[in-house]
Order: structure tokens, then C-alpha cells, then sequence
């Protein structure tokens, strides 16, 4: 069409009428089937989405009709007892929701105001009677999370874009009543429905999780790398990023996310594994010493941990110590708000460690402890802090281990069997198999 109007155009800066009205006509009449033919096609697009929309709407409803059932954990992720009531039935909303007779309705006394007219409480709860007990239980359930009401204000509050004084704090700090979520208005059982659906919510997202894990017996690992099973932990290598020959992997056989919420039977299995591979690895000629490390990062999305050992010359064993120190003290950001270097040689590991804290934790040989560091900043935290540090410690280049690709499968049963036949004599697993036999 932009052709003809072109040449129309042409024979009228020509004189030529004749010829422009023809080819004008011609346009026209091009124009009005393409109309025509885009008329069509929405008019069929139209009609294919409500055929879709209808077919949703079906499906939606199959999903409805069909009863799902979610299997709720009695522990929440923190390992808090859960107390969730039973939905109520449609009948008993009923009876509830039925009005009563006038003589039956009370007006609700305001207990916030004492019969002298002056104020004796704030909150909705100011009033109740607890025992110190049933206020720790709250506590903990976080029923009453202040900090996070406050952090909403805040959020909300359009001022403290330009206004961030301290007074400005002060004065939402002490009206923070005022400020209450709506949530907080919310009856016992709608606030029980709103626990309920998120226990529901977090039990799918850590089942989701499970089904994904790569490192849980219980579902579908990588079982061409096992070395040994036992009773709450087993040995693997890894199938990437290996700095040295030998390093291997300790892992939880069931779904945890840091040494330091390892049960007392995990951690002393931990220790036995590995006090045999040290013994292992001194017996080599020459003889070589072990780092363990472990890193913990996003602990929201609650990551299998994985403890990582490296065999390194003996004779590094003692720089070891001074490099990972030097290196914690200047990794991470300039000011934190924990201990940068946490010296847990005299306390242990696990005592020195807050459970729910993001770290990095080197130990050396039969060392209780070694050196941690609570990570502040997850995201700029090196993911291979510790293999990189063992990298410029061997002096290799860190680039060539972390961006190596995976071996064939060839290569990786000859690297097993090689493991397999030096564990030999220090695998303590196979009393465990004759046992059972």
C-alpha cells in the first residue's frame, strides 16, 4: 500500500490526475481488506482467549472439588513447638455469625479505661493475667513481635523518606499503639486460620526443598560418589571444584542446614569420621594434614551443609593457621556488627556459634576448634572462601579449581576406587555392615 501512494503521489506532482485517482482508488480499496482481515483476526484471538478462560475456570474448579491434604511438622524451622487449632466447620461459623436477640446484646466495656476515666493500658493484651511461663511461650511463637510493628510504621510512613531524625524515631516509639498491624485486631480464630496457612506454606516450601536436595539419603543423591555410609553421616567426594587430591566431603544423612544444629549422635559421628581420616592421611608418605571447612550462607532457604576436607602438606598445616586468620580478618565488610575473628580453640566450635547465624568455620587436624567468622554481608561473601584461601596457600591458581569441569564417568569410578582402597583400612563403616548382616 505504501507502494501506490508513492506512485500516486508521483503523478500528482506530475499533473498526471488520471493516473493518481486510479492508483488512490486501488489503495482504498487495499486498505479496506486489510481492515477487513484485521477485523478477523482479533475477532478469532478474541474468541481463543475466552475458550482458554473457560477452560481455566474448568480446571480451577476440577482442583477445587479435589480434597488436598498437607501434612503439617509439629516443629516449626526454628525447632518451636507448633500450636495450631482445627479449622472451624461451616456450621460452626453459622451459629457464630447468627445474630442474637436485643436483650441478649452487651455493649463491650473499653477495659483500656479504668472507672476513674484515667488509661490503664495500651495494647489489647495489657490486660491479660500471664504467668511468666505462658509470656516466654509468646515470646518465642513471636505473637507479639513489637519490632516488627515498628519496622512497619516505619515502612509506611512517607515522612522518614526526608525526615530520619531521632526525634522522628522517638515520637514512633512511644506512640506505637497507634500503629498497631491490623493484624493485631484480629480475633483468636482468624488469627489461628492466618498460623495455620503459613505452618501450610513453610511445610510445602521445605518439602520443595527436600525433593530438590542433592545431599539427602532420603532422596535422590549422587550415589556414583559415595564412599561410606554410617549410622547419621556418610563420606563422599565431590564431583567439582577438588583442590587436592584426596579432598572429600562429610555430610548429614538427613536435612540440616549447619553443624551447629547437629544433634549430639551426628556430631560424634562427625568427629569419628573424621579422626579416622586424619589418621588416614598422616599415615601417607609424606604425610598429610587436613583442613575442615564449612560454609553456611542464606540460611532462610535452609541448604544442605556439607563439610569439606582438604589434605594439605603437614608442613602448611601451621601457615594454615596464620592465612585463614589474616584472610577472616579482612574478608567481609569494614564494620561489622559481630566478632570478626572468633578464636574457638578454647570453647569449640559449637559453643562459640549462635545457631541461625550465617558463617565460615576452618578447623585443622583433631583441633576441637578453629577459627569462625559470622557472615554479614551474604550476598559479597566469596561462596569458596575457604577453597580459595587453600588455593593461594598451595599457590595454584584459584581459577583453574573453581571453573574445572566435571571428570567422565570413567575417570570419576577409577578416582573412587583409588579413595575407596586408601579408606580401606580406616573405614569403621563395614562393622556397621556386619552387623546388620
Amino acid at each position: 500500500m505504501n507502494k501506490l501512494m508513492s506512485q500516486a503521489l508521483r503523478c500528482k506532482l506530475r499533473r498526471d490526475m488520471a493516473q493518481h485517482d486510479a492508483l488512490t482508488a486501488q489503495a482504498a480499496a487495499l486498505r479496506e481488506q486489510m481492515n477487513q482481515a484485521q477485523a478477523q483476526e482479533q475477532a478469532r484471538n478474541k474468541e481463543q482467549r475466552e475458550q482458554q478462560r473457560q477452560e481455566r475456570t474448568a480446571r480451577s474448579g476440577e482442583k477445587a472439588d479435589r480434597e488436598h491434604v498437607v501434612v503439617i511438622d509439629q516443629l516449626d524451622k526454628h525447632g518451636r513447638m507448633r500450636h495450631i487449632s482445627r479449622p472451624k466447620t461451616q456450621d460452626e461459623k453459622d451459629a457464630e455469625n447468627r445474630p442474637k436477640p436485643s436483650f441478649q446484646r452487651k455493649r463491650k466495656p473499653d477495659d483500656k479505661i479504668g472507672a476513674d476515666g484515667e488509661r490503664r493500658a495500651f495494647f489489647d493484651d495489657d490486660n491479660e493475667k500471664m504467668d511468666l511461663r505462658t509470656m516466654i511461650e509468646r515470646e518465642r511463637l513471636m505473637e507479639d513481635d513489637y519490632d516488627e510493628t515498628f519496622a512497619q510504621a516505619i515502612a509506611n510512613n512517607k515522612s522518614f523518606k526526608d525526615n530520619d531524625t531521632d526525634a522522628a524515631y522517638d515520637e514512633m516509639e512511644n506512640n506505637l499503639g497507634s500503629y498497631q498491624q491490623k493484624g493485631k485486631h484480629k480475633t483468636k480464630e482468624q488469627k489461628a486460620e492466618r498460623d495455620r496457612q503459613r505452618a501450610i506454606a513453610e511445610t510445602q516450601r521445605f518439602n520443595s526443598q527436600l525433593d530438590r536436595c542433592e545431599f539427602c539419603l532420603s532422596g535422590k543423591p549422587s550415589r556414583s560418589l559415595i564412599v561410606a555410609v554410617g549410622v547419621k553421616m556418610y563420606l563422599a567426594l565431590p564431583a567439582l571444584r577438588r583442590v587436592t587430591p584426596g579432598h572429600c566431603l562429610l555430610v548429614p544423612q538427613e536435612h540440616a542446614t549447619a553443624a551447629t544444629e547437629f544433634d549430639e549422635n551426628v556430631y560424634e559421628e562427625y568427629m569419628y569420621f573424621r579422626k579416622h581420616l586424619v589418621k588416614m592421611f598422616a599415615a601417607e608418605s609424606p604425610p598429610r594434614g587436613c583442613v575442615f571447612m564449612e560454609t553456611v550462607t542464606h540460611v532462610k532457604k535452609r541448604r544442605h551443609t556439607v563439610i569439606e576436607c582438604v589434605p594439605v602438606p603437614l608442613e602448611l598445616i601451621r601457615d594454615a593457621h596464620v592465612v585463614f586468620k589474616k584472610e577472616i580478618l579482612d574478608a567481609d565488610v569494614e564494620w561489622s556488627v559481630n566478632k570478626k575473628l572468633i578464636d574457638a580453640r578454647e570453647k569449640g566450635f559449637r559453643r562459640s556459634v549462635p545457631k541461625g547465624f550465617p558463617y565460615f568455620n576452618v578447623e585443622f587436624d583433631t583441633d576441637i576448634g578453629g577459627y569462625a567468622h559470622v557472615i554479614e554481608d551474604e550476598d559479597k561473601f566469596p561462596a569458596h572462601f575457604g577453597k580459595e584461601v587453600l588455593c593461594g596457600l598451595l599457590e595454584e591458581p584459584a581459577q583453574f579449581v573453581m571453573r574445572a569441569k566435571r571428570q567422565s564417568a570413567d575417570e570419576e569410578r577409577q578416582r573412587l576406587a583409588a579413595f575407596v582402597k586408601q579408606w580401606g583400612p580406616y573405614d569403621w563403616t563395614k562393622k556397621l555392615q556386619a552387623a546388620r548382616k
